[in-house]
């Protein structure tokens, strides 16, 4: 339970809508007493995609209780513990441009794919994405699928975006770490920025860095040489990363990429050591 999320009216009043919309389905989920109708429950286990968001930040369902109050509700939950976004290196909406020569986990992307280095990129996971541009020069060692010859998305990107607008800040036991990011730098970020100077680049999945805005987000290595160890959730940006060495934990982006004008980015590589709190 290290990671802590805002409810607002408005996002419980959505829910309490959908919770009704299945309580129609279903009437067990509704009981009448002397003609009083108890405050209902949402059956997660019914209409999971709809409800992904309650389920995977683990919002246990007496969420449906505060509406009848008058203040929002705070709750502690797990950002990806019991998501399958802990297999993934990199997670974007819409293109990723790949240079790094080696990433160790998955790939999603929603739009383009592509390496126009002239370096060979290896992908230990399967890869999803909307397309492939050439130059591709990736070997994808797990398989790769295009995403609309499935039927359903193995990732939900709205719960991304969802979850940068909820989240707050906090430090946890077992040092695991959010930090909440909503003002733009104006120049690259690297991890001293967050972490101070005893920060190591192989951040073993304690931190994850939330950017809420949408301008352009740049990561580089620290000023003595430290790669870039904690996550990034930055669903509204377009993230760069360069002369990184290489990136521990995942990044999830509107867009991503790690070539440059001045750099191919191909000695870097993308570790996918995911926030774990």
């Amino acid at each position: 339970m290290r990671a802590i999320l805002t409810m607002t009216h408005a996002t419980l009043i959505k829910w309490l809508f959908l919770a009704t919309l299945i309580v129609l389905v279903d009437p067990g989920t509704v009981s009448a007493h002397s003609g009083a109708m108890e405050q209902p429950t949402i059956p997660f286990k019914k209409a999971k995609s709809t409800l992904r968001k309650l389920e995977t930040a683990r919002i246990t369902n007496t969420i449906a209780a505060d509406v009848w109050g008058s203040a929002p509700r705070i709750e502690q939950c797990t950002a990806f513990r019991d998501d399958n976004t802990i297999e993934y290196s990199v997670i974007t909406k819409e293109r990723t441009i790949n240079t790094a020569k080696n990433v160790y986990r998955k790939i999603f992307v929603g739009g383009s794919l592509r390496n126009p280095s002239q370096s060979t990129v290896t992908v230990g996971g399967h890869v999803y994405y909307g397309s492939l541009r050439e130059p591709i020069n990736t070997n994808f060692n797990g398989g790769g699928t295009k995403l609309s010859d499935v039927s359903s998305p193995p990732l939900d990107f709205d719960y991304y975006e969802w979850l940068a607008t909820n989240i707050m800040e906090g430090s946890y036991s077992d040092g695991y770490q959010v930090i909440v990011v909503s003002q733009p730098k104006g120049s690259c970020y690297n991890m001293y920025d967050f972490l101070g100077s005893d920060a190591q680049g192989s951040n073993n999945g304690k931190t994850l860095i939330v950017f809420t805005f949408s301008n352009d987000v740049c990561l580089t290595k620290t000023p003595d040489g430290r790669q870039f160890g904690p996550s990034v959730l930055a669903p509204f940006s377009k993230v760069t990363l360069t002369n990184s060495g290489y990136l521990d934990g995942i990044v999830i982006a509107r867009r991503f990429t790690t070539y440059t004008s001045s750099s191919e980015g191909s000695e870097q590589q993308l570790h996918g050591n995911v926030y774990r709190g």
